[in-house]
């Protein structure tokens, strides 16, 4: 991959153009930063031809939501999310409008690159070594509003090198970034309330029953802690005031350090080095304090290729499990980005079983009912109850979404740990399906299932 010369990462609405495995300049560099001299009349070359974004090949059907470039046989052009398409026409969503095109006269639609493609795709092209490149990687980060990534990718590159004087400058930009957008209440970089302005909701799910029936974000904080892969941890944030205490409270175990000298290692420890302690020392008490920043990566997986991509605009539905006929297997479809949505949307599909067989099987992802339900009637053991106007989630095993959703539980944190979190399973009460049910710290109720 490194002989590949040039990489492009588009930039808000112009590009950049990376040099892959370009020599590091040494310290001594001056004149507007080794990170520019050599880059810059590439990225003015490029600009024009990225203003859209790129287009990716399609695999197969264009999934619903997925934002594309239709492009007519006249020379014009539109963006916009795929609704759907038949041999007569095309639906795009432009502007929050479902617009209909004439079949006849579109030229192709192509789908666009998503933000999660084009980062990991640059990440894994980027050389570790190369510091100016992982520099600019923070900087399109920080102009796309991905507060939280880019704060992980300078902290890395810091640690890496110590001698990138705007990188560290660029952290304390990010942080102060990343406090306001917490206190205007959108952590993670989801923007949240705009994303949810511009999502059709359901009558039923008015905000005091969403409210009164989604976990806290004290929850989600804790399910990720439960969730972080110390082995490429997220960010995290444990005040010296917990390390305090968390010495006090086990001073005499064998895993915490008994002389003075080595208590102060404490200190210089890295936040997931003191949470691999509290794990070793199975000091659950202070798993709430432990602040999780950013995502845990399975959790990101089940956001981005599960929640977003099919979940909520398909079983969470209005018409399915997200409306006034979803039983009692109960899915929120409001404000279907904000973290609250969709960690409470994930315990309910954990803890939902069918005749005592979980949604999800960890053991073996691809057997999981979840998926199964969502597969054309003939193609599986376990098919969707007969409901008028279902539609198969998934075309066949081989689906590009179907192989990401197993991804996404292969990814998880395994033994499942029992999360600490008090819910009561939302129900309606309505068309109980026979042998289906629900359990719930706090609470616990029958349910019905399917995609």
């Amino acid at each position: 991959m490194r002989s590949n010369r040039w990489l492009r990462a588009i930039v808000g609405g112009s590009a950049m153009l990376f040099a892959v495995g370009a020599a590091v300049p040494s310290s001594s560099t001056t004149a507007r930063g080794w990170w520019q001299q050599d880059n810059e009349a590439a990225v003015n070359a490029v600009i024009a031809q990225q203003q859209d974004g790129d287009e990716v090949k399609a695999d197969g059907e264009i999934e619903v939501g997925r934002e594309v470039r239709l492009t007519m046989k006249d020379g014009r052009t539109f963006r916009g999310e795929f609704v759907k398409q038949d041999r007569l026409n095309v639906v795009v969503k432009i502007a929050g409008i479902n617009t209909t095109f004439d079949r006849a006269e579109v030229d192709h639609i192509a789908p666009l690159m998503t933000f999660e493609e084009q980062y990991m795709k640059l990440k894994a092209t980027i050389a570790r070594d190369n510091y100016a490149m992982r520099y600019q990687f923070c900087e399109w980060l920080f102009n796309r509003k991905k507060y939280q990534l880019a704060a992980e990718e300078l902290e890395s590159l810091l640690d890496d090198s110590e001698n990138i004087p705007k990188a560290r400058a660029l952290l304390r930009t990010v942080n102060k970034a990343i406090e306001v957008q917490e206190s205007e209440g959108g952590a993670n970089g989801q923007d949240d309330e705009k994303e949810a302005a511009k999502q059709e909701t359901n009558p039923l799910q008015s905000e005091r029953f969403v409210e009164g029936s989604l976990i806290s974000d004290a929850d989600v904080n804790l399910i990720r802690v439960y969730e972080v892969d110390l082995d490429d941890p997220p960010r995290l944030i444990i005040s010296r005031e917990t390390i305090d205490r968390l010495a006090d409270e086990f001073k005499d175990s064998e895993s915490m350090p008994q002389l003075d000298r080595d208590r102060k290692r404490l200190y210089r420890m890295k936040p997931a080095e003191i949470l691999d302690l509290m794990f070793r020392l199975q000091a659950r008490e202070f798993y709430s304090d432990v602040r999780v920043v950013s995502e845990p990566k399975a959790f990101l997986q089940f956001r981005m290729n599960v929640h977003r991509t099919w979940l909520t605009n398909s079983c969470a539905a209005s018409r399915c499990h997200g409306g006034p006929d979803a039983g009692d297997f109960f899915l929120f479809n409001k404000r279907t980005n904000a973290s609250r949505t969709v960690y409470t949307n994930f315990l309910i599909l954990e803890r939902t079983k069918v005749n005592g067989k979980p949604l999800i099987d960890y053991e073996r992802p691809s057997d999981s009912l979840l998926l199964q339900m969502g597969l054309p009637r003939n193609q599986t053991a376990n098919p969707h109850p007969a409901v008028d106007g279902w539609r198969p989630v998934f075309r066949e095993r081989s689906d590009p979404i179907y192989q990401k959703a197993v991804d996404w539980i292969k990814a998880m944190y395994r033994p499942r740990p029992d999360f600490p979190v008090k819910f009561e399973m939302p129900k309606l009460g309505q068309h109980r399906a026979e042998g289906l049910e629900t359990e719930g710290k706090g609470g616990a109720g029958d349910g019905s299932t399917g995609g």
